[in-house]
């Protein structure tokens, strides 16, 4: 569960806002439709439970909006690991880290376990988030070229 707010605006998956009349439906909508220029910014809310909040600022154009030229979804660089699924939110994910981050901790191995085995708070993947933008990329191309046919 997610949600884009702009200008005012929220947009939101259809199925998932029940009775919400505010939300709009995000299929209509691309980020470039948020955000049309240098200095624009619009609010990205993930996980309504663990409540991630992020701003979202476009600071640089690098190609033309609608032009053959027009890039995938791309990944300059990042920080620090994505935190594990459903792991409470930034309180939550604070105290994952000093329980896994303390070799003494009565809950490090159980944390760990529930974490996949390992975790790694400060590494970052450059080449899985741009691979990943890129699959994104592909279906999203797959999904309107498989729309523009009907």
């Amino acid at each position: 569960m997610h949600d884009f707010e702009a200008s005012n605006r929220h947009f939101g998956d259809m199925q998932t806002a029940e009775d919400d009349i505010r939300i709009e439906d995000e299929r209509k909508f691309t980020l470039a439709d948020l955000a049309t220029k240098v200095g624009d910014k619009f609010k990205y809310e993930y996980d309504f439970g663990d409540c991630w909040q992020h701003t979202i600022i476009v600071e640089k154009e690098l190609f033309e909006p609608g032009s053959s030229d027009d890039p995938y979804a791309n990944c300059v660089a990042g920080k620090r690991a994505c935190p594990p699924k459903d792991v409470g939110g930034t309180d939550g994910y604070r105290r994952f880290l000093e329980i896994i981050e303390d070799p003494e901790h009565d809950e490090r191995d159980e944390m760990l376990v529930w974490a996949g085995g390992t975790f790694e708070p400060d590494s970052f993947d450059i080449h899985g988030v741009i691979l990943n933008l890129y699959q994104l990329s592909e279906a999203m191309v797959i999904l309107d070229l498989h729309k523009s046919k009907k």
